[in-house]
Parts: C-alpha cells; structure tokens; sequence
C-alpha cells in the first residue's frame, strides 16, 4: 500500500458541519511562515506536501498533538488567501468567529491566542523578515525545493 502524507486544517461550515482543508500549495506563498507550538520555523514551506509533513512530525515534541500554524500578514492573507480563506475582497468574519483565522495586533497576542509561544515565534519572525527580498530566507531556504 502507497500513502503520502497531507497537512490539513479542520475548518467549520457555515452549516456547522467540520470540513478539511488540505495546504498543498498555500503555504509556500510568499509571506507564509510554517511553526510548530515553540513558535519555531520547522520545514521549507516550498517542500513537497509529503516531506512537509515528515519534517513536522519530526519536529513534534513526544506525547503532544501534531500541529502546526501558517503564520501571515494581513496583506500576504488578502493578497492570496490562506487554507480555507479566499483572497480579498471575500469577508474574514466568518473564518475568525469560527477560530479558524486567529488575528492579533501583535505576534504575541496572536501567538497567546493560537498556543504558540511568543517569544519563539518573535524570533522566527525577526529572522524571517531580516531575510526578506534578498533570496532564500534564512536556515530552511523557503520556495526553493531540492528535486
């Protein structure tokens, strides 16, 4: 039997039915950042879904849920939408009553309301943005994927 691993998120329909979200493409968007619970950067958000998701369970603390947040701004998140949520000029208001789009007015408010820890995720976002436009981003070389 073949079988390749997918991240997913749960999201909540309208009807309040859970629906999932399958992230093939998505996080490799410019401006997206992969983190596990530490706040830390993980895995090459431009790698293959499949290898996405060993690195993350890699990265996984014994005993503790699989999971991981993409991490964006509100001008990368209206530019391209993010999971289930479409680029501007659809609303958000759904997706935030449901919880599954968190919004802070800063990284640690949206990591205290996503269970991340702030201070890790400060620092991936401090090392991600000194990175920016000057080719691949700092340690995991994000949207450049070895074929």
């Amino acid at each position: 039997m073949r079988a390749a691993w997918v991240p997913v998120s749960i999201t909540t329909r309208n009807d309040g039915s859970k629906g999932v979200m399958p992230h093939f493409i998505d996080r490799a968007k410019p401006g997206v950042i992969a983190v596990m619970r530490d706040g830390r950067r993980f895995a090459n958000e431009g790698n293959s879904y499949h290898d996405f998701v060993q690195e993350m369970m890699k990265a996984a603390r014994p005993g503790e849920e699989l999971a991981a947040w993409l991490v964006c701004d509100h001008r990368t998140l209206r530019k391209y939408g993010l999971g289930c949520v479409p680029p501007f000029p659809m609303p958000l208001r759904h997706h935030l009553r449901t919880g599954y789009l968190k919004r802070g007015a800063t990284l640690a408010e949206l990591a205290g309301r996503a269970g991340i820890d702030a201070k890790g995720l400060e620092t991936t976002v401090a090392g991600f943005q000194q990175g920016r436009g000057r080719g691949p981003r700092p340690r995991l070389r994000q949207g450049f994927a070895r074929l």
